[in-house]
């Protein structure tokens, strides 16, 4: 048509499969249980695999920072304050290491 190749739908062109009717109601709630838990499953298995996929890419971008004694750094303050933005607001200064993540940190006026 035009020049143009015509895209007829497969179903207008091979036609439908007409599924059989279920024998009975129990039958048919047992047909879309089964394929209501099919689906479920692979959703379930598909979402572990993209979370997998999606630590894997944020932990390569992942960097440590380690600080030496006399560092300034900022103290996260969890607490929210309506109408401000406080949670890393005081600059504290580092006095020791007590483990890799935890320091000990003195308040910097």
């Amino acid at each position: 048509m035009l020049g143009r190749e015509v895209n007829t739908p497969a179903d207008i062109m091979y036609g439908l499969e007409q599924p059989e009717p279920a024998a009975s109601y129990d039958e048919f709630v047992e047909e879309v249980r089964e394929k209501l838990v099919f689906v479920y499953d692979a959703a379930k298995e598909q979402h572990g695999v993209a979370a997998a996929r999606n630590k894997r890419y944020n932990d390569s971008k992942a960097k440590t920072k380690t600080f030496a004694v006399n560092d300034l750094m900022y103290y996260y303050n969890p607490r929210k304050f309506a109408g401000k933005s406080d949670k890393w607001a005081r600059k504290h200064r580092a006095i020791s290491c007590c483990q890799t993540v935890v320091y000990c940190e003195c308040f910097v006026a």
